[in-house]
């Protein structure tokens, strides 16, 4: 397997449902 966005990625998020959406949100709005 070859992931061809990690290189990319800050992090990942899951098993937090539909939160895990709103929590991405959040944490790209504060990297900014």
């Amino acid at each position: 397997h070859v992931s061809l966005l990690s290189k990319n990625c800050v992090g990942i998020i899951s098993g937090f449902g539909l939160d895990s959406y709103r929590l991405a949100l959040e944490s790209l709005l504060n990297s900014k």
